[in-house]
Formats: structure tokens, C-alpha cells, sequence
């Protein structure tokens, strides 16, 4: 399985792109590592979405094919990106791209004690209270519970991380020092390694 995926990333390796949030979130990217360095590009990599096409109802995942489900979004949601197109979500319309992981699946990402999260975006972050660029959570009890987004008040333009999972104290609101919800691109990445984030 693995030679299928990479030959499906190499004749897509030219389609890039990001995705927008109340502005723009962008290519999704997920890879986990143990501690040996990463040979190529691709190895390593889980999941890859470019964020950049419709098919059907879902954006296709150029790696393990874990496409998300597209939720009140269209091909007309598409705009220009940082690279090539991006999804523009909107609040005010719900919309959203979601999910549901297999057992099997090499997903959800707290599956990993390493990983890095990777993505483009273009928000604006003050005056949009707790929207989220990413989540990740169990469908049926919201435990354990991940959540990147805008600061939870709306006051400014740092990024907001927050986690829940049953045994451990909450690890609510930490906020970057750095504003990239700026209405610019930016290029954000939560890299996790050996239980360590940063």
C-alpha cells in the first residue's frame, strides 16, 4: 500500500495550495516520525490534504486517502490561495470539513507520541471568539479534545491551543506569542515529539 500512495503523491506532487478560516485555512499536513530522521518528503507522511479541489461531497487526502467530508462547503467555497486555491469557511454558514477515523486508521493523531501538524492559513483573529483552524476529538463524549484556533475571547491574533484527555489536568487556552491571525498568510505547525510539544 505504501508504493500505491506514494505514486499517487508523485503525480500530484505539482498541486499545492492552502485554505481559508473567516479568511483562509491551507494545505493540511500530518506525518509521524519516530526518532530517525525523515529520508524523503513523504516518508513519514500520514496524510496530506491540499485543500485545493472538490470531489463529489469530500477534498481528497493525497496519502493514505482519508478524504474529509465537505459540510456546507461547495467547489464555490474555493478562492485563491498561497498556493493555488484554498477553502474561504465562513462562521456565519458552519461550514467545516470533517472526519470519522477508523480503529484501523493511522488517525487520529494522539494515536502518535510523535507528529507534526502543518498548514497555511490567513485569518483574521481579533473579534472571532474559539474558531477553530483544527480539532480533534471523540465523536461521542468530546474526551480527549484538541483545538487550535483563534483566542477563545477574540481579543487578539494569537493562536489558541487547548487539550483534554481523561487522567490528565486540562491543558486549557495556552496562547502563541506570536499573532499570525494578522489577515495575512502564515504558515503554522504544532510538532509533537515523544509526548513534547512545541
Amino acid at each position: 500500500m505504501y508504493k500505491k500512495n506514494r505514486k499517487r503523491l508523485g503525480q500530484n506532487r505539482l498541486r499545492r495550495s492552502s485554505a481559508a478560516f473567516m479568511g483562509l485555512l491551507g494545505g493540511l499536513l500530518f506525518a509521524a516520525s519516530g526518532s530517525q530522521a525523515l529520508g524523503q518528503i513523504d516518508d513519514g507522511l500520514i496524510s496530506y490534504w491540499p485543500l485545493d479541489e472538490v470531489q463529489g461531497t469530500k477534498t481528497p487526502d493525497l496519502i493514505s486517502f482519508y478524504d474529509m467530508e465537505l459540510v456546507n462547503l461547495t467547489s464555490d467555497d474555493l478562492v485563491d490561495g498561497k498556493h493555488g486555491k484554498a477553502f474561504s469557511f465562513s462562521n456565519e454558514r458552519q461550514t467545516l470539513l470533517q472526519r470519522v477515523h477508523e480503529p484501523s486508521d493511522n488517525l487520529p493523531a494522539n494515536k502518535h507520541e510523535s507528529y507534526t501538524l502543518s498548514m497555511w492559513v490567513n485569518v483574521t483573529g481579533e473579534g472571532q471568539n474559539d474558531l477553530r483552524i483544527f480539532s480533534e476529538g471523540n465523536t461521542s463524549n468530546s474526551n480527549p479534545l484538541f483545538n487550535m484556533g483563534t483566542h477563545n475571547g477574540g481579543a487578539d491574533g494569537s493562536l489558541d491551543f487547548y487539550l483534554r484527555q481523561s487522567g490528565w489536568d486540562t491543558f486549557g487556552h495556552a496562547y502563541s506569542i506570536q499573532q499570525p491571525f494578522d489577515g495575512s498568510w502564515h504558515h503554522i505547525a504544532l510538532v509533537q515529539s515523544d509526548g513534547a510539544r512545541t
